[in-house]
């Protein structure tokens, strides 16, 4: 088995990946960290109709990858009746471990969800923001437009902005924003 699943795909993939292009409508290997072999995962267990899923919650939540289902799949696993998605799963996981190391949006975003959550959560949180972009591009037939690191940083500045000021009118201070 290649160890390629979640980087992005070599010279010699060109071909799988123009193929994967016209089943699925999209370049789904322009989401960083997102290689061939997820991508071939992905289209294996649900093919180019996501019509099966009405939102992108019920997509995230088969592939087992949505907040919450942790607890929810421990429990399921010792009795009949577990989900689907268990490859996607594990596929999409494994793109979040290599977004880790992109210097991309989605590498900056799980960057930061590594610095304030536990290792785990961070990777699924990763796999579920993964999950949703494929399902949007899927669904809409848009390409994905990286944004870069720079507005990354921008967002959290302004957040962080926007949070300081809401805590200053909070305390009673008067100075203008």
């Amino acid at each position: 088995m290649s160890r390629t699943g979640g980087r992005k795909s070599a010279a010699g993939d060109r071909p799988l990946t123009m193929a994967l292009h016209r089943m699925m409508g999209v370049d789904l290997t322009a989401i960083p960290a997102v290689g061939t072999g997820t991508v071939l995962t992905i289209a294996s267990e649900i093919g180019p109709d996501f019509s099966a899923f009405p939102s992108a919650k019920q997509f995230c939540s088969w592939l087992g990858v949505a907040p919450g289902d942790q607890d929810q799949r421990r429990q399921a696993i010792a009795g009949p009746g577990t989900q689907g998605g268990q490859p996607g799963r594990q596929a999409l996981r494994m793109a979040a471990l290599e977004a880790r190391r992109s210097q991309t949006f989605i590498g900056a975003r799980h960057r930061a969800r590594l610095a304030r959550k536990d290792r785990a959560v961070a990777i699924t949180a990763t796999a579920r923001e993964l999950a949703c972009l494929i399902y949007l591009m899927v669904t809409r037939g848009e390409e994905y437009v990286e944004k870069g690191m720079d507005a990354y940083e921008k967002r959290r500045i302004d957040r962080t902005f926007a949070n300081l000021n809401r805590k200053a009118r909070t305390l009673g201070s008067s100075r203008p924003s």
